[in-house]
């Protein structure tokens, strides 16, 4: 039996109450079974809120001595978000909390009755004897400065999602009533092309533009970097462009909107970036995620916002196992099963940790050589996923150790891996 297994049941003994909580928005159902499953009264329900918690614990504690128990472990299912706020209160009120994977508790369900019915009734009989089996895991709450770094990181990504839609709205705009124009720049929200599309947008408006007035402009904002024979061709194209030339005063008031957006998302993201950094220098143990080429402040955040304190886990399995990136298979018999990925996990440390092997592969050159080396033999997605899984190894190390990156130490050790 594996020893976190072995930990799990051993907390539960014939004196643990264990209360099972199927969590709801406005309202929640308990109930309660000792070792051997029996059920200690009746279906228990309270409200979202502090009344209902005091209740809850009130019915807790009389279970308790009703029944010569001394302490209780409280199952809950995770399920969206309505969770966190009931967790983190009892957990401060001294219970030791229990999580159950909601899709354990959908195939669990015809166990009890032979019955496919799922409620609010029957999920928490489910739920507690499913935490009575050892068949849950640990919360990770965020908790001082990693939930900040946690919350403002995740923010960063609405941020970052939102700047694409308005970046694509902005490219669908163009493509509408400009299409020549995304041919003469190759950002366009560059400063330059800001300038043009605040200023003018529609070809109409930049076909009766002086060229040497805006030749003059544009030379100037850009440094000296935009010639004029490119101007030129650029009021060329507004002259003969078959862009829509219906509704434009919408189109011009949409442009504007857009820009505006852009403008404040990219004002927000620096102020985030500013932040993580700053919580950054409250985690001494960052500077060594920081010393990994490729790796800044936007990636270490993430990570330690998503892994929280790295105390937790014995080994870099663990964080690889909640990131989703373990490997599975189902075999039966004569046929074998092809692996593939788990993703049953956290799916935006997933993302980091991919985007960290994209960048590690083009900036670590002892990654690169990895890579390159295994990527003769082996499919590259299946790399790509290798190097996902040796960035978490590395990242887990340097903040398990407390050691900064080394090179050589690094290239000896995965190349030895990629030849053997």
């Amino acid at each position: 039996m594996k020893a976190k297994k072995k930990a799990k049941l051993d907390l539960i003994d014939e004196n643990t109450l264990i209360v099972g909580i199927d969590i709801g928005k406005r309202k929640h159902y308990a109930r309660f079974i000792n070792l051997r499953g029996y059920e200690l009264g009746k279906v228990f329900s309270f409200t979202n809120n502090k009344d209902g918690m005091e209740k809850l614990i009130a019915k807790i504690e009389e279970t308790k001595k009703q029944n010569n128990l001394d302490k209780a472990v409280i199952g809950l299912e995770p399920s969206g978000h309505y969770w966190k706020a009931a967790a983190q209160y009892l957990s401060s009120q001294g219970y030791k909390l229990a999580l159950v994977n909601p899709y354990h508790i959908k195939k669990t369900k015809e166990i009890d009755d032979n019955c496919q019915t799922k409620n609010d009734r029957k999920d928490p009989i489910l739920i507690a004897k499913l935490v009575r089996d050892g068949d849950f895991f640990n919360p990770n709450i965020s908790d001082g400065i990693y939930a900040d770094i946690r919350r403002m990181y995740r923010l960063r990504l609405k941020a970052r999602k939102s700047l694409v839609r308005q970046k694509t709205a902005l490219k669908i705009l163009l493509d509408e009533y400009f299409p020549e124009y995304e041919d003469f720049f190759c950002d366009i929200l560059g400063v330059s092309s800001e300038y043009i599309l605040r200023n003018y947008f529609l070809p109409q408006k930049i076909a009766k533009e002086n060229i040497l007035t805006l030749a003059s402009k544009i030379k100037k904002i850009s440094r000296d970097r935009i010639k004029t024979d490119r101007i030129l061709k650029l009021i060329e194209a507004s002259e003969c462009s078959i862009g829509i030339t219906a509704g434009l005063e919408a189109a011009i008031l949409e442009k504007t909107y857009i820009l505006d957006e852009i403008k404040d998302l990219k004002q927000k993201l620096a102020y985030m970036d500013r932040r993580l950094k700053h919580y950054l220098d409250q985690i001494q143990d960052s500077k060594y995620l920081l010393s990994i080429p490729g790796v800044g402040i936007v990636t270490a955040a993430g990570f330690l916002g998503e892994v929280q304190d790295i105390s937790k886990y014995s080994s870099a399995k663990e964080i690889i196992k909640l990131a989703g990136l373990n490997l599975v298979e189902i075999s039966s018999g004569e046929k074998k099963g092809a692996k593939k990925l788990s993703k049953r996990g956290n799916s935006i440390l997933r993302c980091l940790l991919y985007q960290c092997a994209v960048v590690a592969i083009a900036k670590n050159s002892q990654i690169k050589r990895y890579f390159d080396y295994q990527v003769k033999t082996k499919n590259k997605m299946k790399m790509l996923v290798a190097v996902q899984c040796k960035m978490a190894r590395i990242m887990f190390a340097l903040l398990k150790y407390k050691k900064y990156y080394d090179p050589e130490f690094v290239a000896k050790n995965t190349f030895e891996q990629a030849v053997a």
